[in-house]
């Protein structure tokens, strides 16, 4: 009989700390290396990652199961840049200025992969619309992501990717990457553009 009080106490217990850990509304993020290293944990507001959350500029976010991506960098007045890096480029449409983002994606799924091919990158205007690679596109830009080849696991890749934005929707943008091999929401990460 003691024993049966004993483990009918223990699982009232359990049941109350996984209750009150409920109603923390504490959130495990992925994981995430940062300058620090430390895994971090967000309360009320949504996970790391999300729109509301997005992961800080040059740190390491898992999007998807096979890609680890950071934005190490990002030029939001690129467009002298990409006017100089080939003569016929054209500028961008009138209200608009070239972005240049730098990121880093590291492969770590089981065959090979071309961060090109699987990864879809966009910048998330701060009205809430999207830009594409193909938008009014940049032309040739310095060091592409395209011209990197074929990954297999653990290699990682680092190159350049551009959009044309409007001005007035750069300020408070974020870059959007997603895993086009996949459709579910752990393959799409918000990244911030501003330290």
């Amino acid at each position: 009989m003691k024993g049966r009080l004993v483990m009918v106490a223990a699982v009232g217990a359990t049941f109350a700390l996984v209750q009150a850990h409920a109603a923390l509304d504490v959130t495990a993020t992925q994981s995430v290396s940062s300058s620090v290293g430390e895994i971090q944990l967000v309360q009320n507001g949504g996970k790391l990652g999300s729109k509301d959350k997005p992961v800080p500029l040059g740190d390491t976010f898992a999007v998807g199961k096979a890609w680890k991506v950071s934005i190490v960098s990002v030029n939001p007045n690129a467009t002298a840049t990409v006017l100089a890096e080939n003569q016929f480029n054209d500028p961008p449409k009138a209200g608009n200025q070239f972005v240049i983002i730098n990121t880093t994606a590291q492969y770590v799924g089981d065959d090979t992969a071309s961060p090109w091919l699987d990864l879809d990158y966009k910048f998330l205007g701060s009205k809430g619309n999207t830009y594409s690679t193909y938008d009014d596109s940049c032309g040739v830009i310095p060091e592409p992501l395209d011209d990197v080849s074929e990954l297999y696991p653990d290699a990682t890749a680092t190159g350049n990717v551009c959009f044309s934005v409007p001005t007035d929707q750069i300020g408070g943008g974020k870059i959007v990457v997603e895993d086009d091999t996949t459709f579910t929401s752990s393959a799409k990460a918000f990244f911030a553009t501003k330290k």
